[in-house]
């Protein structure tokens, strides 16, 4: 008998960044049931992540409800899993879900990531460069303890080229797409008094900066500095060459952290994203389908400064609708 041909990691990506391709240039919307999903594909997403109640629930997506999205919608449909939960990404596989997110927002279940090669379907995981951890602070005003600490690579990042070298460690290790990693929670306006359209822009332009210049440094280097700069290094030098032929991440790379108005939206896109991750708080104001379909129009016409301002609302307060935002000065 003829040994069963093992199934090539390599080649095994490449199918899997197809499939993370496919969610790129658009939305994806955090969900937790089947309505809000049917909104977010009705109204032009490119796919969901499904999280537990209300977004902030600590532990994996139940897979019935899953299953249930996957009967509602034809999107791709992400699962959330604990970072180094294997078996929870080995469930959601079974439960037929189209990928899963390793979140840092739910209790770890291991010092170490996910076997995304092992993984039956596409990963979605964090770029985290070197940053504080959320202060716990900003959990206990939502009445929730923080969360543990998030998962390091195992190679050290160069200084130089830190975001870069996290990155590539993830694709490496098998990664299909990559997202930032959200700062804060969103702030909530029936909670905390607030105001909702408070994304952390700064931290995603600041990311995307950072990523843009370490590009360029890797550009001006010799092959043989190449060689030398991944010596130690969880990657090798073929990603390396292949960012500086592409001139960008080898997978899709989404904008994630609070983003519920379209001109954040086009914004992230306009900095170089090939997408974003919206608000969970996008489901809870009065009038959600009309938000997602700005924020989906406002990634494809990001560069139409007149077409957004047509598609811009008055946004109003999350919980309640308790008035209307004071409009943006341009």
């Amino acid at each position: 008998m003829s040994e069963k041909k093992k199934k090539d990691p390599a080649e095994q990506l490449i199918i899997k960044c197809r499939k993370g391709v496919g969610i790129s240039g658009g939305v994806i919307a955090i969900v937790d049931s089947a309505e809000k999903a049917i909104i977010a594909e009705r109204y032009g997403a490119r796919g969901v992540i499904v999280a537990g109640a209300g977004g902030l629930s600590r532990r994996t997506t139940e897979p019935h409800a899953v299953q249930a999205i996957l009967e509602s919608v034809m999107l791709p449909v992400f699962a959330r899993v604990s970072i180094g939960h294997d078996i929870e990404a080995a469930v959601m596989a079974a439960a037929y879900a189209d990928g899963i997110d390793e979140s840092e927002m739910l209790d770890a279940a291991s010092a170490t990531n996910i076997d995304y090669h092992r993984a039956a379907i596409p990963a979605m995981s964090c770029v985290a460069p070197p940053a504080p951890p959320m202060a716990v602070g900003d959990f206990m005003m939502f009445g929730v303890p923080a969360p543990a600490v998030t998962a390091t690579p195992e190679a050290p990042a160069s200084k130089d080229t830190a975001t870069l070298d996290v990155a590539l460690t993830k694709i490496h290790h098998g990664v299909a797409v990559l997202r930032t990693r959200a700062p804060q929670l969103p702030n909530m306006v029936g909670e905390t008094g607030g105001d909702e359209d408070t994304p952390n822009i700064t931290h995603l332009s600041a990311i995307m900066s950072d990523l843009k210049k370490e590009i360029k440094i890797v550009t001006a280097m010799t092959p043989e500095e190449r060689a030398a700069h991944v010596e130690g290094k969880a990657y090798k030098v073929k990603l390396l060459n292949k960012v500086v032929k592409l001139q960008r991440l080898p997978v899709p790379f989404f904008a994630n952290g609070g983003i519920v108005h379209p001109l954040d939206a086009a914004m992230a896109m306009d900095l170089g994203y090939d997408g974003v991750v919206a608000s969970v708080n996008v489901f809870t104001a009065d009038n959600p389908e009309q938000r997602m379909r700005s924020l989906v129009l406002a990634t494809i016409h990001y560069k139409n400064p007149r077409f957004l301002s047509l598609i811009t609302e008055n946004h109003r307060a999350i919980r309640g609708g308790a008035g209307a935002v004071a409009p943006r000065r341009a």
